[in-house]
């Protein structure tokens, strides 16, 4: 499976990444039947905001005595992409986690699947955790201020 960006204009739709294209076409037998979706554009997050947000994820765990695995629960409910378990539940489109947070279960998306929006979301509200539990952050800020604001709207 590959992702690839397209643009629509004119009345015809335009691949944009043919080096793509044309390597995953090597995978592929002649005349095997392929599935192709469109939607609407959303750029993914970078990998240095992936990392970028593991960092204060390690920071805020040793700093207040957590484990890195609920620390990281804790941010991604609080500030992420997260649902409650409950009567009503619907599964989403995207992958997640089931997760016991203060007895109240929730299905947290994965970060691997956040939009550049949403991992923009989530680092902003963990630095403010951060920063509401005494934790210094102004390293952070100097070091990777630049994958936790919006480039599309260059908005911290």
């Amino acid at each position: 499976m590959i992702t690839v960006k397209a643009i629509y204009g004119r009345g015809v739709i335009t691949l944009l990444e043919p080096t793509k294209i044309e390597q995953y076409k090597q995978t592929l037998d002649e005349g095997q039947e392929l599935e192709l979706t469109f939607k609407n554009w959303e750029e993914t997050r970078s990998g240095q905001a992936f990392r970028f947000f593991h960092v204060i994820v390690k920071r805020y765990a040793d700093s207040l005595g957590l484990s890195q695995v609920w620390a990281k629960h804790e941010l991604c409910i609080n500030f992420g992409i997260a649902l409650e378990y409950n009567d009503e539940f619907q599964p989403p489109d995207w992958s997640g986690h089931f997760v016991d947070y203060h007895g109240t279960i929730y299905f947290r998306k994965t970060t691997n699947e956040y939009k550049a929006g949403e991992m923009v979301q989530l680092i902003k509200g963990s630095i403010q955790a951060l920063q509401d539990n005494g934790i210094d952050t102004e390293d952070l800020i100097i070091e990777h201020g630049e994958y936790w604001y919006d480039k599309r709207t260059q908005e911290v």
